[in-house]
């Protein structure tokens, strides 16, 4: 038995890298859809194919499946390619045009006010807002 008490490394533990937290909410909305899908796909759409009885196939149950598959993932694969994009694609920024441009040193517009649409909000001073990022 040893007479010292144990040793703890002084250095704090560090926080992990919180990038990957930020795709749990993507990777959530994918399991549900795909869930879904397959719920769909195996437990409704396969048993109206009737493949696995070729002798006792009624046709008209077999051509209703066929439909609802085709047409289902039709509609999933646009929702896929959708969710995609919604998930890839930058949300935006703001326009290059003439109304939206401010001079850098006096914060007036570059164009007349009567151009300009109406602000929501506006400073104090009665300036328009900018963007703390980009300054426009």
């Amino acid at each position: 038995m040893p007479d010292s008490p144990p040793s703890f490394p002084s250095a704090p533990a560090t926080v992990p890298d919180r990038e990957p937290a930020r795709f749990l909410p993507v990777i959530f909305v994918c399991t549900i859809i795909f869930t879904l899908w397959g719920i769909y796909n195996f437990v409704h759409v396969l048993p109206l194919l009737q493949l696995d009885r070729p002798a006792v196939v009624h046709h008209d149950v077999a051509q209703k499946g066929w439909i609802e598959l085709i047409i289902f993932n039709s509609l999933f694969a646009m929702l896929l390619v959708c969710y995609t994009l919604c998930v890839v694609v930058s949300p935006g920024e703001i326009p290059d045009t003439d109304e939206w441009l401010c001079n850098g040193e006096e914060d007036e517009p570059v164009v007349a006010d009567s151009v300009l649409p109406d602000a929501q909000e506006k400073k104090r001073s009665g300036e328009r807002r900018r963007c703390k990022w980009c300054g426009k």
